[in-house]
C-alpha cells in the first residue's frame, strides 16, 4: 500500500489562510479496516475538517486529533472491502 499526500489548492498561503491536503492511495487489495497517522506541527497548523473521497466514499471514516497527530481511521461496509487506487480524503488546516 502506498499513500501519497499533496496540496489540494494554492501552494502558498497568506497568514490565516486554509491549507488543504489531499490523500490518495494505490496498490491496495481487499482493505477492510485502516488507520493512517499524519504528524504535523500543531503550534503552526490547526486541523479543522476532513472529508472522505473516492474509494473511501462508501466507507465509515473518522478524523481524530491529538498532540500534533491526525489519525484517519475507518472501515469498509460489513462484508465488503476496498481495492484499487485513487483519492481517499481531503484535510483542511488553518
Amino acid at each position: 500500500m502506498i499513500i501519497d499526500l499533496s496540496a489540494a489548492g494554492p501552494s502558498t498561503l497568506a497568514a490565516g489562510g486554509q491549507l488543504r491536503v489531499r490523500g490518495s492511495i494505490s496498490e491496495i487489495s481487499a482493505l477492510g479496516q485502516w488507520e493512517i497517522r499524519i504528524a504535523y506541527d500543531d503550534s503552526i497548523l490547526q486541523f479543522t475538517q476532513g472529508a472522505r473521497l473516492g474509494i473511501f466514499s462508501g466507507s465509515t471514516v473518522f478524523f481524530s486529533v491529538g498532540g500534533g497527530v491526525l489519525t484517519v481511521s475507518g472501515a469498509a461496509p460489513a462484508g465488503t472491502s476496498v481495492s484499487g487506487e485513487g483519492d481517499i480524503f481531503e484535510l483542511a488546516f488553518t
